[in-house]
């Protein structure tokens, strides 16, 4: 039940802080960059090849100073949602954007997607959907985009985390890994 309420909590948090935002326009930042073109952004995770229950940031693409993480669920049972933190540096690196994954997606399923960014350099992330869909082999849960602002590297970390199962629980025994964006 703590998992449930938490994604609510997430999403609905997210809905009212961008309804109120300046503006009104509502979603997510879409910028398409900016910064230096002169750095060449990357991502190392901290796990490449992650097991069985777990959740790992990958990189997607990358190109210039962007560069797209991926939230992967790897072989777990069926999942509604999930909500977590993202942590990163904020003075080497910026949050530009987020897209949907495929892993509600190739099921026919919509989710809703949250992202916020109350405090520069930690995400608030909720993902949730109406109905369970397996998850065999790894899944992309949402993108991330980024854009390296200085040269450097710096750690991106999960934490607050869970995945919602199909009984309405928190899925136990998740693994969860970071990794590391890249400016050179």
């Amino acid at each position: 039940m703590k998992s449930i309420n938490r994604i609510v909590t997430v999403l609905s948090l997210i809905a009212v802080v961008t309804l109120t935002a300046c503006g009104g326009g509502g979603g997510d930042v879409t910028g398409t960059g900016g910064g230096s073109t002169l750095l060449a952004a990357s991502f190392t995770p901290a796990l490449p090849n992650p097991g069985q229950n777990s959740v790992s940031l990958q990189e997607g693409s990358a190109s210039g100073n962007m560069v797209t993480v991926l939230v992967q669920v790897t072989d777990t049972e069926d999942l509604t949602g999930a909500a977590f933190d993202v942590f990163y540096n904020p003075a080497r690196f910026s949050y530009v954007s987020s897209s949907a994954g495929n892993l509600f997606e190739s099921s026919g399923v919509t989710p809703l997607y949250g992202v916020n960014e109350a405090v520069s350099g930690h995400l608030v992330i909720g993902v949730g959907s109406g109905a369970a869909v397996p998850v065999n082999g790894s899944e992309t849960l949402i993108r991330l985009s980024f854009r390296v602002d200085s040269q450097g590297s710096g750690p991106v970390t999960l934490d607050l985390a869970d995945l919602q199962g199909a009984s309405g629980q928190m899925v136990a025994g998740i693994g969860w890994h970071g990794g590391t964006l890249i400016g050179n």
